[in-house]
């Protein structure tokens, strides 16, 4: 459903493995991208993707990803640029298709960040 652009029908279908499958990483990083994908609640995004993380194993660069794009909606420009440091540290050199979708991320915290005062890092 999620890659067909059924948004909601994907999210229920997430939501109920979640329920399902407590702590399954997959299931909870998929629910976050439908809800940042959607508009929806960042920080329940965030939360989810968090939760994900803590059970990643082999997802974790995927999930990484993930928080990327939801601290780039949130103009956390500091905290995208290092979950994507992160996540291009934990994913495999061998994944060119994983590699390619972190690229395209940080071209656009570059872009979003260039525009931005004191994207370098928060306020203090």
């Amino acid at each position: 459903a999620f890659t067909e652009g059924r948004l909601k029908e994907a999210g229920t279908c997430f939501r109920k493995a979640g329920k399902a499958s407590p702590g399954h990483a997959g299931a909870a990083n998929n629910l976050a991208m439908v809800i940042l994908a959607r508009n929806g609640s960042l920080p329940e995004a965030e939360a989810l993707a968090r939760e994900a993380l803590r059970n990643a194993g082999a997802l974790k660069p995927y999930i990484l990803d993930t928080l990327a794009n939801i601290f780039l909606r949130e103009r956390r420009y500091a905290e995208a640029e290092a979950a994507i440091d992160q996540a291009e540290a934990a994913a495999p050199p061998e994944n060119g298709l994983m590699r390619g979708q972190l690229l395209e991320t940080r071209k656009s915290i570059a872009i979003a960040a260039a525009g931005q005062p004191r994207a370098a890092g928060p306020v203090r």
